[in-house]
Formats: structure tokens, C-alpha cells, sequence
């Protein structure tokens, strides 16, 4: 039980790592391209992340709350 338990901990620390660094990195990129990249694909990237973080986020509340159920 112990072991399960501990996959938790790791998943948790996983997603928030990813989250971390999606929203750390991802500015970072487009600050560093800003000269490259127009405002509308910035404006556009900007929107695609937005949706990928949605979809993540409905996904983890269904698996945990809904599909179960």
C-alpha cells in the first residue's frame, strides 16, 4: 500500500513540474522569438496552450471525480 501511495506523490510532482515549466518555458520561447514570430502566430500559440491546459485539466477532473462514479 505504501508503494501506491508513493506513485501519487510522484504523479503529482510530475504534473506540477510539467505545468511549471510549460508555463515558465513556453513565454520564455516566445520572448526570446518575439522578433521572428508575428503577433497573430504569438496571439495564436498563445491560444493553443490555452486550450491544451483546458483539455488537461478537464481530463484530470473526470478521471478523478466522473469516471468513477
Amino acid at each position: 500500500m505504501a508503494s501506491f501511495e508513493g506513485s501519487y506523490i510522484i504523479a503529482f510532482l510530475g504534473v506540477l513540474f510539467g505545468i511549471g515549466s510549460w508555463i515558465v518555458l513556453f513565454p520564455l520561447v516566445i520572448y526570446k522569438s518575439r522578433n521572428i514570430i508575428s503577433k497573430r502566430l504569438q496571439k495564436g500559440l498563445s491560444y493553443f496552450s490555452a486550450l491544451i491546459l483546458i483539455f488537461f485539466a478537464i481530463s484530470l477532473l473526470y478521471n478523478t471525480f466522473i469516471k468513477g462514479v
